[in-house]
């Protein structure tokens, strides 16, 4: 019903993707009750819905999520995230279509190696060379995609080297922490 009222406006939706234990079903007691999942991994995953918002991204996912399946989906590790309530740093990855997709993996091919540089510079502490790679990658990804979009409209820059570009100005503010790997603490749900 909404896409015959509003054809041609995209619905943008934000997934957040754990695997792990949890309650699902009816909880509550005989007279209200509500079906609902609760656990530490359904709150893990939504604590990756949240990062999306951040990093303008759509489909994020823990490494033991994405790896069952890294061999059939394109992914990018986004970083080490620390999550409030969580005591432990996440690995998260960024789902970004089928690998069977040749002309995906074609176009993402450059733009993802050098992320990856950019990632590891920022990890190693070396703020002003991650800078130099996460602007390289906006701008290999707006090369990339300049034929994908209609005519007249712009690529869209790359949300997590936009992220990690603000994080870095943020860090330079001044010294950074001792024993410095490159976790990003979330303060926000």
């Amino acid at each position: 019903v909404f896409d015959e009222k509003h054809r041609g406006l995209p619905i943008r939706t934000r997934v957040g993707v754990h695997s792990g234990p949890a309650t699902v079903g009816n909880l509550g007691s005989e007279r209200h009750f509500n079906y609902a999942t609760i656990g530490e991994s359904v709150n893990l995953a939504s604590r990756l819905e949240g990062l999306n918002k951040h990093l303008r991204t759509n489909i994020l996912a823990t490494r033991a999520a994405q790896s069952s399946v890294e061999d059939k989906l394109l992914h990018r590790n986004v970083g080490w995230f620390k999550f409030k309530g969580f005591g432990d740093a996440v690995q998260v990855h960024e789902l970004l279509g089928a690998r069977d997709n040749q002309k995906l993996v074609e176009s993402t091919t450059a733009w993802l190696a050098t992320f990856d540089v950019a990632l590891t510079e920022f990890c190693r502490g070396r703020l002003s060379a991650a800078a130099d790679k996460f602007l390289q990658t906006i701008k290999l990804r707006h090369d990339a995609e300049r034929g994908t979009v209609p005519e007249g409209e712009n690529p869209p820059d790359d949300g997590p080297s936009k992220f990690y570009l603000a994080t870095i100005e943020e860090l330079k503010k001044g010294a950074l922490p001792e024993g410095w790997k490159g976790v990003i603490e979330m303060r926000e749900k």
